[in-house]
């Protein structure tokens, strides 16, 4: 099922159509994600998810926004 997480990284842009588009998520949002199948790593001991921005399902609040 699906799980809550937040976001701890994200990349400059993502790919629409093969173009280059601004990506809709912040460093700090909170998200509900379906994790199926999804790569799972471990850094300093926590889980992470390594997820596409259009493999979140939603939005629970919004956190700063950070130029990358």
């Amino acid at each position: 099922g699906c799980k809550n997480g937040t976001v701890r990284a994200v990349g400059p842009t993502r790919l629409v159509d093969g173009a280059p588009t601004a990506l809709l998520l912040c460093v700090g949002d909170r998200v509900v994600l379906d994790p199926l199948g999804a790569p799972k790593l471990k850094i300093e001991g926590k889980e992470m998810i390594l997820l596409r921005a259009e493999d979140v399902v939603g939005r629970l609040s919004t956190g700063s926004a950070v130029s990358v």
